[in-house]
């Protein structure tokens, strides 16, 4: 249980203080569904199994790779230079437990 309320307070804490457009956890073990769901309700994303040849692995490669597209197709349809007041860049905090 410590583990769980672990995950959820730092995820928590991590979207108020920083209020990243994604929270993803990355978990080398399978987290119990009921931990999914809980924190779904926080918005973050749960990838368990995240390991080289894991089957999370690719999952949080899928993941990562969209939120950055989405982020790339969702912006002005004017391109920006980099670091100038009106470009976006996306913030995903990534948090491994």
């Amino acid at each position: 249980m410590f583990w769980e309320l672990n995950a959820v307070g730092t995820a928590f804490t991590y979207r108020e203080l920083y209020q990243p457009e994604h929270i993803v956890i990355a978990s080398l073990k399978t987290v119990p569904p009921y931990v999914k769901e809980l924190l779904t309700e926080f918005n973050t994303v749960v990838r368990d199994n995240v390991y080289p040849g894991g089957s999370g692995e690719q999952e949080l490669i899928t993941y990562i790779k969209h939120a950055l597209s989405w982020q790339t197709i969702s912006a002005s349809p004017h391109p920006t230079v980099a670091g100038s007041r009106n470009s976006r860049s996306t913030h995903i905090q990534l948090l491994i437990f």
